[in-house]
């Protein structure tokens, strides 16, 4: 399992390594440019999984794909925000978003259940090819999208602001402070995904169907990502954060227990992410000019990123030393340290700016 989780690690350590590079260019280049890369990235990324047959295109599939995300990652927030923004509609982004990826995770859901049934008829290449099928329409409806922003910023405006912002950015505390706050269930969640098949042999559930786990764990994001919009009206957003951090620590802890009747709790990191992020992303976007506005989110998912693969390495030697139990408790002493870093600097990054 150390392993698989190292390995996973790598693949964000190439997504942080691009993330701020990406932003700059669609600040440079446009939204719309920047989708259709990456539609197109992803596209050729799953052909490439689906042909791989060594090592070295294997890797060379996770770089693809992982490129692709890059260029998704920060220009669809800058593009929704900028969009609703020109219809002086920006009160409701949380709720464009909660729907959107409402829609993704069940599309993830439906492929992660039927994934293990066409693997029974199918070679494992298939599902990868009609993945990339599935691409292509992606590419095509990019394509057709109109660019939001109103207009174009000089090279050399956009590398400065581009590199400006990434100072300001991580300067920042309520924004670092939302960033540790909003890695926690993102960390929680990989962490449960990769660790699952050991979750469900401790409850004594069956783990031959870990794709269909899978899938319901994404159906229920899925459903809770389309009360985003409404979440902030129930409670603030500091109550959520808090509550997701107190879940996620005590997934890790219960994720080590035999008692049944715990499973369902390991999984309410899940619930958490999808109605918190499109919170995060609206704050984040709020606060950045059109010209970087990009740049600056990018450098957000930078630093989730890091905080997400530094706990995967961890994470890792962690269970290659200690064992699997040892590993969750630490990983819940983590998400300990980082809820109070995070309320700390936000709670700090507020009160100066009152006081200016």
């Amino acid at each position: 399992m150390g392993t698989v989780l190292a390995f996973e690690a790598a693949w964000w350590i190439f997504i942080i390594a691009l993330e701020i590079p990406t932003g700059i260019i669609t600040d440079r280049w446009g939204r719309k440019r920047s989708l259709v890369a990456g539609s197109l990235l992803f596209t050729l990324g799953f052909l490439v999984f689906g042909l791989s047959a060594s090592p070295v295109l294997l890797l060379s599939a996770y770089l693809i794909w992982g490129l692709g995300d890059s260029f998704f990652s920060g220009t669809d927030t800058a593009f929704l925000f900028e969009t609703l923004k020109k219809q002086r509609a920006t009160e409701k982004y949380a709720q464009y978003e909660g729907f959107l990826n409402s829609g993704a995770l069940l599309v993830v859901a439906m492929t992660a259940a039927l994934g293990p049934i066409l693997l029974l008829w199918t070679p494992l290449s298939v599902p990868f090819i009609l993945s990339a099928l599935f691409g292509l329409i992606l590419v095509c409806a990019a394509m057709f999208l109109s660019e939001p922003r109103t207009q174009e910023s000089s090279i050399e405006n956009s590398r400065a602001s581009g590199f400006k912002s990434t100072i300001s950015m991580l300067a920042n505390p309520s924004v670092a402070g939302i960033i540790c706050l909003k890695a926690i269930p993102e960390m929680s969640l990989a962490i449960l995904l990769l660790t699952l098949p050991q979750t469900l042999s401790n409850y004594g559930l069956p783990t031959f169907q870990f794709g269909w786990w899978v899938a319901l764990i994404f159906v229920l994001m899925g459903f809770s990502s389309i009360w985003a919009g409404r979440a902030i009206h129930f409670l603030s957003l500091p109550k959520w954060f808090g509550m997701a951090s107190f879940t996620s620590a005590m997934a890790f802890i219960l994720s080590t227990t035999t008692h049944m009747w715990l499973f369902p709790l390991c999984v309410l990191p899940a619930l958490f992410l999808p109605l918190l992020e499109p919170h995060v992303n609206q704050y984040l976007a709020e606060r950045a000019l059109q010209s970087n506005r990009a740049t600056l989110l990018s450098v957000a998912n930078a630093a989730m990123s890091v905080v997400i693969a530094t706990s995967i390495f961890g994470g890792a030697w962690a269970m290659d030393q200690f064992g699997f139990v040892i590993a969750m408790w630490i990983f819940a002493g983590a998400t300990i340290v980082l809820t109070g870093t995070g309320f700390t600097l936000w709670f700090a990054g507020n009160r100066n700016s009152v006081a200016v």
